[in-house]
């Protein structure tokens, strides 16, 4: 009970500015912590959300690169086949040179 008291007391004796300043406080944490919405969750969904435009960014340089080889294989279907599968011929012998 003397705690409540205390708490009372000090409260009973804060001028209207600190009331604002309570009020303030009271909605930060709410804001922070209880609400459907809060600042946490919403940092986690930002962090979230670049990640997976980043992933985006690759996929579509992946894509491009895709949309390059598959002219190429349209445009030489031997050379790819030797390039990328050391494809030969009959009697042929293949020296790969890195």
């Amino acid at each position: 009970m003397k705690l409540l008291q205390q708490i009372y007391q000090r409260f009973s004796n804060l001028s209207l500015m600190n009331g604002y300043i309570l009020v303030l406080l009271v909605f930060a944490v709410w804001m922070t912590f209880f609400d459907k919405h809060n600042f946490i969750d919403q940092f986690k969904v930002s962090k979230t959300l670049s990640s997976i435009e980043q992933e985006i960014a690759d996929y579509e340089v992946k894509y491009q690169q895709a949309l390059i080889d598959q002219k190429n294989l349209e445009q030489n279907q031997e050379k790819f086949a030797r390039e990328q599968y050391n494809y030969s011929e009959k009697d042929e012998q293949i020296f790969i040179i890195k």
